[in-house]
């Protein structure tokens, strides 16, 4: 995790947008601790006053916009990014 521009902690008084990515089984298995959404699961933990979104571990173009529609109703966008060696 980076905060280069000192943004932790998040404020909860803004409203954020939450987007994770769908991490597929073969990268996490089937492990109750660690599955998809568990981000956003997190997030609800310190705040309500947020959107939540979600998009597959290689977003498409519909995801994409949807995303950035959403992103224009927030103050924030906090986002998962899954990087893996191919």
């Amino acid at each position: 995790m980076r905060d280069n521009k000192n943004l932790l902690p998040l404020d909860p008084k803004k409203k954020m947008l939450v987007i994770e990515q769908r991490i597929p089984y073969e990268f996490i298995g089937k492990d109750p601790y660690h599955h998809t959404h568990m981000f956003c699961e997190a997030m609800v933990k310190h705040t309500t006053n947020l959107i939540l979104a979600d998009t597959g571990f290689a977003s498409q173009d519909d995801e994409l916009e949807e995303c950035l529609e959403l992103a224009k109703q927030v103050d924030l966008v906090v986002m998962t990014i899954i990087m893996h060696a191919l």
